[in-house]
């Protein structure tokens, strides 16, 4: 399996074991690259850190906290619908 970043440029999967960087000039899609790639290696279940003191990754924290969320109401509701159940069971 591999990171795909765009058609014909893939990285390994053992990348995550590397440290990387993406570095270029202004305005020339840093950000953008480093989504993709964030984005690969959650659909891969790879862990990463994003280290961005410019905060220009908050979506991806927002995302994983829109995540959680759901994640939180289905099990809320799953555990609201057997409690119902129970008690017309019983």
């Amino acid at each position: 399996m591999s990171l795909c970043l765009s058609d014909g440029l893939a990285l390994p999967d053992n990348t995550i074991t590397k440290t990387l960087a993406i570095l270029a000039k202004r305005r020339v899609g840093k950000t953008y690259t480093g989504s993709v790639l964030a984005e690969e290696m959650v659909a891969a279940g790879l862990p990463f850190y994003v280290l961005d003191p410019t905060g220009a990754s908050w979506g991806l924290r927002a995302r994983q906290a829109l995540d959680a969320l759901d994640a939180y109401c289905a099990a809320s509701a799953n555990r609201i619908e057997r409690e119902a159940r129970q008690e017309v069971a019983g």
